[in-house]
């Protein structure tokens, strides 16, 4: 009877564990992938991964976690490497700010032109204005000016007792229709007619050669009296302009828009 002869049996062989070339090759990948996003958004890229440490530490962070894994066990390996692989969150470039608009200013030998389309002594009045010039993108120009005027006031030249003056403003509010109101002023312990200040001093004489002309129903002579008055007022203006030529085309779309109060060129605001 022949011998049997045990054949030789052969251990199971392990399964190879992941190759760590891979991970070092997703290493170099993923580094030269940042790098090249450096190149061309490297300042808006820093700006959006500043909580992170900028570009340069997400380099950091990633490649530290691949260190750790060449060290680590297959299922660490696994778990990390799925980590890697997961897409960073999209970042937007960051949008470049406007530059300022470069204000004008007048060169040697040059002269600029300001187109005043208001004057006002009120904060509304003002605001009108600057609204309508920025609905249309127009530069502006505020200037504060103390102005002093001189207002006329239609006054009787005599003056009257109480009683007297009041039958007075009876006969002009019958027989004076087309002058404004008249009311009493005390002078010096008795009353004065007036009809108010006129800013127009040529229409303050019309209308005192109105009055002369009803006597006897209006038997009152009119003084002109002088008052000057100081106001404060504020002057709105568009531009400045490198010409006269230009500042007259924005005059003219200016003109008729509805708080525009004027269209004046000036080379002196």
């Amino acid at each position: 009877m022949a011998p049997q002869i045990k054949k030789k049996t052969t251990a199971p062989v392990p399964k190879a564990k992941s190759s760590k070339k891979g991970c070092l090759f997703w290493l170099i990948f993923l580094v030269l992938i940042l790098g090249g996003a450096g190149y061309y958004f490297q300042a808006p890229l820093n700006e959006q991964l500043s909580p992170y440490g900028g570009l340069a530490g997400i380099q950091r962070m990633v490649t530290e976690k691949f260190s750790a894994l060449i060290g680590s066990s297959e299922e660490d390996e696994d778990a990390l490497r799925v980590a890697a692989m997961s897409p960073l969150p999209k970042i937007e470039p960051a949008k470049p700010k406007p530059k300022p608009k470069p204000a004008i200013t007048a060169q040697q030998g040059e002269q600029l032109y300001y187109v005043r389309v208001g004057g006002c002594m009120t904060e509304d009045c003002r605001l009108q204005i600057i609204k309508e010039l920025e609905a249309l993108h127009l530069d502006y120009l505020v200037k504060d000016y103390k102005r002093k005027t001189v207002y006329w006031e239609l006054a009787s030249a005599q003056l009257f007792t109480k009683s007297q003056a009041e039958n007075k403003l009876v006969d002009l509010d019958r027989h004076a229709r087309d002058t404004p109101p008249g009311h009493m002023r005390p002078v010096r312990g008795k009353w004065r007619i007036s009809l108010g200040n006129i800013p127009d001093k040529r229409r303050a004489v019309q209308m005192r050669s109105y009055l002369a002309q009803l006597y006897p129903d209006v038997d009152m002579k009119m003084v002109l009296l002088p008052k000057r008055h100081s106001f404060d007022m504020e002057y709105v203006y568009a531009g400045p302009y490198s010409s006269q030529f230009n500042a007259q085309s924005i005059a003219d779309i200016l003109q008729g828009r509805r708080f525009i109060q004027e269209v004046f060129l000036t080379a002196d605001p």
